[in-house]
């Protein structure tokens, strides 16, 4: 019986040898393991870090256009007031023009931008009327 004792030992011995043996691997793998994860969330990090750079970027970027929408709408707002200008200007040398030239236009009663047309008010006292009468009799 202690032959057998003994026999049984050294199976369980040999067995607790081998478990540990793969308690070995298994702790060696499980630090592989763990080597790779921390690599990866080192990857990980820079990834963000990265993201969150193109992310900046792409908002000064917004901002940048943002800024370059309001000057050109500026610059539009300023375009126009130079053409109403301009469009003023050419009126006036227009009408300068005919001042001097003693120029007087047919004006047609159609033509109107409603405001009242002063500058060439006639003065009742410079001509006649051609008024011819008619009798209001029929016969």
């Amino acid at each position: 019986m202690t032959k057998t004792l003994l026999g049984m030992t050294k199976t369980l011995l040999g067995m607790t040898k081998t478990s540990l043996g793969m308690t070995k691997t298994s702790l060696g793998m499980t630090k592989t393991s763990l080597r790779m994860t921390k690599g990866a969330l080192g990857m990980t990090k820079a990834a963000l870090g990265m993201t969150k750079g193109a992310l900046g970027m792409t908002k000064a970027a917004l901002g940048m256009t943002k800024a370059a929408l309001g000057t050109t709408k500026a610059a539009l707002r300023m375009t126009k007031a130079a053409l109403r200008m301009t469009k003023a200007a050419l009126r006036m040398t227009n009408w300068v023009l005919l001042e001097c030239l003693n120029i007087d236009l047919v004006r047609h009663s159609w033509e109107r931008d409603a405001l009242a047309d002063v500058l060439f008010a006639g003065d009742p006292g410079d001509g006649s009327f051609d008024a011819e009468s008619e009798s209001a009799v029929r016969d």
